[in-house]
């Protein structure tokens, strides 16, 4: 049965982004349809990452800008992107 959407929760208890909770849609893997958009990303190789989807800086990579401060992940292979429909603090 194919999985429609997923549910997260960011905890990160040391900065402002602590505690939220989101709601995803399903992972697919025609990112190129959420550019600019807030996703939980699948990285190749490095598991998954929420934030901002960006053209990389080679063909089929990607910059991902993350939701919680730290350092960004430039011109990385992404395996698919769910994108987030829903975000609040809890």
């Amino acid at each position: 049965m194919p999985v429609n959407g997923v549910a997260a929760q960011i905890r990160a208890p040391e900065l402002m982004e602590d505690g939220w909770i989101l709601f995803a849609g399903a992972f697919d893997s025609r990112v190129a349809g959420v550019i600019d958009r807030l996703c939980i990303v699948e990285i190749a190789n490095g598991g998954h990452v929420v934030g901002t989807l960006k053209r990389g800086y080679e063909a089929e990579r990607w910059n991902v800008v993350p939701f919680v401060r730290g350092a960004s992940f430039d011109n990385v292979r992404v395996v698919a992107a769910a994108p987030v429909l829903w975000i609040r603090p809890v």
